[in-house]
């Protein structure tokens, strides 16, 4: 009937959860509430009079023609309802004098084992997605996936019906396959397993939500910027580098003498900063970039590879200066240039402090006052 208003409900269950879903239509029919179709998601109910019917799901038969099926069926009193993927659904009024028409048990044992088999290609294809998706990350975003750590991945996994679904599926066939109560019809046994199904389904999705909202307000918090009188002690400022810095007029441009922070879980800190001033010439000198306090050195060894990798390029070419002269004792010091260039790029670790620093004026200054600054704080 063309027009006809029909109610949908979300379909928690697979539908090779066989006497969970017959329990379910029963149920739905004792409410009224007929099943019409099958969707991926939804089932469609018809609504009507409430009235008791027995609901059997059947595997379609590859060496049997289904018009002779179904007209078996039929004539044996069994009403054709749907069919959604290699399952077909018939019911009968429960008070009917027909015979039971569950096939072997066998027959729904090997349909069940291809079934996990295609449910693990499609898991295995979905992983290798995830696994570009984090080599994508890692090229593209490599700071930010180290600062996260797995914060940065653990959303794809979880809001990722493609990898949440196969794999509660794969889960749930793989013990569905074991039980010894296949074909039972038990209101309980669906009841609970729609119950289990809800809570895995909403727990995974609740996760995935809240580590998505953490990440935003990770980012949030690094665009939220206070002014540089405020900022914290690990910061290097123009007042630490160069002694006559009172000679020197601040510049109180947009983007300058401002910092902001944030951290994660592998970082207590991400102090992101910007400090100018210009000297009676008009001449400019800058201190900006970045701060990363690691939980532990690895952390902090693996930010400066992830520095080192990033695809974005300021200053040009940085070099290793960790075992030259030029190495005040830092534990590991790369530079771009020449420190008499007048402007260049610092990247510095010492201990678990990580530095990223653009500078515009006396290198070899900026350098011996960073030394102090991070033997102080450690």
């Amino acid at each position: 009937m063309s027009g006809e208003k029909l109610v949908k409900r979300y379909r928690f269950l697979s539908i090779w959860q066989i006497a969970e879903n017959e329990a379910w239509f029963a149920e739905m029919s004792k409410q009224g509430l007929h099943l019409h179709s099958l969707g991926s998601h939804f089932a469609a109910f018809r609504p009507g009079e409430p009235a008791e019917y027995i609901y059997s799901i059947e595997p379609l038969d590859k060496e049997f023609n289904n018009e002779e099926r179904l007209t078996l069926y039929a004539d044996a009193g069994w009403e054709f309802v749907t069919q959604v993927e290699q399952f077909q659904v018939f019911r009968v009024p429960a008070q009917a004098n027909v015979k039971q028409i569950h096939t072997d048990r066998s027959i729904y044992l090997e349909l069940l084992q291809e079934r996990k088999k295609t449910l693990l290609k499609s898991l295995l294809a979905n992983l290798i997605l995830g696994t570009l998706y984090i080599a994508f990350l890692l090229l593209y975003y490599s700071v930010l996936t180290v600062f996260l750590g797995l914060l940065i991945l653990l959303p794809y996994l979880f809001l990722s019906p493609n990898i949440s679904r196969p794999l509660l599926d794969y889960y749930y066939l793989q013990h569905y396959i074991k039980s010894q109560h296949l074909l039972q019809q038990n209101s309980p046994s669906y009841l609970r397993a729609v119950r289990i199904r809800q809570f895995t389904v909403g727990t995974a999705r609740l996760v995935g939500l809240l580590i998505f909202v953490a990440i935003v307000y990770t980012g949030f918090r690094q665009t939220i910027t206070k002014p540089l009188s405020l900022a914290p002690a690990h910061i290097l400022t123009l007042e630490e580098v160069y002694e006559d810095f009172n000679k020197l007029t601040e510049q109180e441009l947009i983007t300058e003498n401002e910092f902001a922070t944030t951290s994660s879980l592998r970082f207590s800190a991400w102090t992101r900063y910007s400090h100018s001033a210009r000297d009676k010439n008009g001449d400019y000198f800058t201190l900006s970039g970045n701060v990363y306090i690691a939980n532990n050195v690895t952390a902090a060894q693996q930010m400066i590879k992830a520095i080192l990798t990033s695809p974005v390029e300021i200053t040009g070419k940085v070099s290793e200066y960790t075992h030259l002269p030029q190495n005040p004792g830092f534990d590991e010091l790369f530079l771009s240039g020449n420190l008499l260039d007048n402007g260049g790029q610092l990247i510095v670790r010492h201990g678990t402090y990580v530095y990223e620093i653009f500078f515009i004026g006396d290198g070899k200054l900026v350098l011996e006052a960073l030394y102090r600054k991070v033997n102080q704080l450690l």
